[in-house]
């Protein structure tokens, strides 16, 4: 049975993968198509593609990373993205027992992925992806309204706190589409798991700055996209917060 759950979310983590591309270039540039609708193109010759150009992973190594149509290079963000993807859709179904519970953060992580790409390559973070982030954490909660009521709370309270700071600093501090990413994060990661996560960000995050200045590779006041680190926090924290908090707790609190 476990080799069979690991199986079909294998194939969905996939599946999902190769539409997440979809979702990272339509969602991030504009007069694009819906992402829900319309044939997938090739975005430098904008050519429909067939179905034999979309098989996930193995048409990019098919087709020698080229367009069929227009012989241009495929970006290596289609299948690095695709197999992300299933392995994160193959750790949720390790770690969490249940079927449904595991199909959540599945969601969950593969909208997190959208979130990196975006603010990696567009420099924003889509309203789409933070709403559905919300969503599943309702979803992951639902009938534990404490737990859920606390998690908006904490996400309410660090992005007023930062929505001050964007403010006070004219724009120049982060974006809204981070403010909305902590609200969304406490929402699906409760308080506890929250709280982890940004120290996570913020330590992680402060580290590669540092290291980019010392490497002369960022001059001081250039800006760095938070939200890549803030999705690699909220996907330690997803799989393992628990697990951490309760070590950390053991070894100093008790």
């Amino acid at each position: 049975m476990v080799v069979e759950n690991l199986l079909i979310f294998g194939i969905l983590g996939l599946i999902t993968g190769s539409f997440l591309n979809v979702l990272i270039y339509r969602l991030n540039t504009e007069g694009s198509p819906s992402p829900v609708w319309g044939r997938s193109f090739c975005p430098k010759c904008k050519h429909q593609l067939s179905w034999s150009d979309n098989i996930p992973l193995l048409s990019f190594f098919l087709l020698n990373g080229k367009c069929r149509y227009c012989h241009k290079a495929i970006s290596w963000q289609y299948p690095l993205v695709e197999a992300i993807n299933t392995v994160l859709w193959l750790l949720a179904a390790t770690v969490f027992p249940s079927g449904l519970a595991a199909g959540l953060y599945s969601l969950a992580a593969s909208l997190l992925l959208v979130i990196f790409f975006s603010d990696m390559l567009y420099g924003l973070i889509p309203d789409e992806a933070n709403i559905g982030l919300a969503a599943l954490g309702v979803a992951v909660w639902f009938g534990r309204w404490p737990d859920l009521g606390l998690g908006l709370l904490s996400g309410l309270l660090v992005a007023g706190g930062f929505t001050l700071l964007i403010i006070l600093s004219r724009g120049k501090a982060m974006g809204l589409g981070d403010v909305k990413l902590f609200l969304a994060m406490g929402v699906l990661l409760g308080w506890q798991n929250f709280v982890f996560a940004l120290w996570l960000a913020f330590v992680s995050g402060g580290i590669v700055a540092g290291a980019l200045l010392l490497l002369k590779r960022k001059k001081i006041g250039a800006t760095i996209p938070l939200g890549p680190f803030l999705v690699i926090a909220a996907l330690t924290a997803l799989f393992y917060g628990s697990q951490i908090l309760a070590t950390v707790n053991r070894l100093y609190f008790n």
